[in-house]
């Protein structure tokens, strides 16, 4: 009986032994290392944010854009990027007084940035302040840093090996991006790099973001059934149509009925039902999850892919 018990209290012994050697351990392939400082868990709970449509604008006329939010910090466009605040535009909060901003560019991108304080006074923005992680990692490839989340093929920074970045949070309503802030010709930058793609060391650990199985991967959920009580048939790929512009979510299967938010070609969002529509055509009810919101778009401009 008190052998049983030794062997018992031996075994509980070397079990916790073994645990806490593991504790916070992650391996890549044969080796291992340990991280101490919970970095590692923050980067597998770092916030993401999301953006506010404004169909007319929020009325300031022209602003420059930085990359972040610094008087010195980097600016695209040669140094002139700017917004025209009085057309179509989205906005996700104040960040230490300046205002993150989305907006489409004269060539038919979309840029991310922030607009300095003086120029947005008296603006109430309709979004809480984004809420940003600031953990340090090491690019272990070569990565690209892009200010336009929506589209792929635009940058305006590349990540060597071995340099170090931080990463603030994530942005996966279009895309699934990590966003960081890095150095741009000595100038402090923020942009987007691609999570699926991305391979970095934190505290020595190795993240390769796109390999099967990491964590660091997460599927899109949608919602299983849809306000109209249907159920998710297949995605919707929005197409350009006769113009590239971004296509409007109206709130029933009519051209002139309200208009619920907007969605841009290039993208995909879960369909839950097929009408034919005041003119003729098919219409389809679709979730966009970056506004919360269910609306309708024509197969003038969108086909299902099944």
């Amino acid at each position: 009986m008190k052998k049983t018990g030794l062997i018992l209290l031996s075994a509980l012994i070397l079990a916790c032994v073994v645990s806490a050697a593991f504790a916070g351990t992650s391996t890549n392939g044969s080796s291992a290392a340990v991280v101490n400082s919970g970095l590692y868990d923050r980067l597998l709970q770092v916030p993401s944010f999301k953006f506010k449509n404004y169909e007319y604008g929020i009325g300031y006329g022209s602003c420059p854009v930085y990359t972040a939010p610094y008087a010195d910090a980097f600016r695209c466009a040669n140094g002139k990027a700017s917004v025209w605040t009085d057309d179509y535009m989205s906005e996700a909060g104040f960040v230490s007084g300046w205002l993150l901003v989305r907006y489409e560019t004269n060539n038919g991108g979309f840029r991310v940035g922030y607009i300095p304080p003086k120029y947005v006074k008296g603006f109430k923005s309709g979004m809480a302040t984004p809420k940003f992680d600031y953990i340090p990692v090491t690019a272990m490839d070569t990565i690209i840093v892009t200010d336009n989340p929506l589209l792929t093929g635009s940058s305006f920074a590349r990540l060597d090996p071995g340099e170090t970045f931080y990463v603030l949070g994530k942005y996966t309503y279009y895309g699934d991006w990590w966003y960081i802030e890095c150095t741009v010709d000595n100038q402090v930058a923020r942009g987007f790099i691609d999570r699926t793609a991305s391979s970095f060391t934190l505290d020595g650990v190795n993240i390769i973001s796109g390999q099967q199985g990491s964590s660091m991967q997460e599927p899109f959920g949608v919602p299983s059934v849809s306000p109209l009580g249907t159920e998710y048939i297949a995605d919707a790929y929005i197409g350009y149509g006769s113009s590239g512009d971004r296509k409007f979510v109206r709130k029933n299967a009519d051209p002139k009925s309200t208009q619920v938010t907007v969605v841009y070609p290039g993208a995909s969002y879960p369909c839950y039902a097929v009408k034919e529509g005041t003119t003729g055509k098919d219409w389809y009810y679709i979730w966009v999850e970056e506004d919360s919101a269910w609306g309708w778009v024509s197969s003038g401009y969108a086909e299902l892919d099944r």
